[in-house]
């Protein structure tokens, strides 16, 4: 799972838009820090447009489940091979 598609679980079942809305601009000052250009509203379209399209249809809820198998499948393998 990319890590765009982290965003998207990020803003729970809001998804992106939620994210973008709500989490995103508390992170635009560590952005500023590191030379990125501020939140324009080309941008944030241009990261929902993004991450629904790596989405791919699938749901918030979809893609946590993807999630979860990924990491439970790693526990295995980790616990396996210590």
């Amino acid at each position: 799972m990319g890590p765009s598609l982290q965003f998207h679980l990020g803003g729970g079942a809001g998804g992106i838009q939620h994210f973008i809305d709500h989490l995103l601009p508390a992170m635009e000052p560590c952005g500023r820090c590191s030379g990125t250009p501020g939140l324009t509203p080309e941008f944030k379209q241009r990261l929902a447009d993004g991450v629904r399209e790596e989405a791919a249809g699938r749901s918030v809820a979809q893609l946590a489940e993807a999630e979860n198998e990924v990491i439970v499948g790693l526990l295995r393998l980790r616990a396996e091979h210590g």
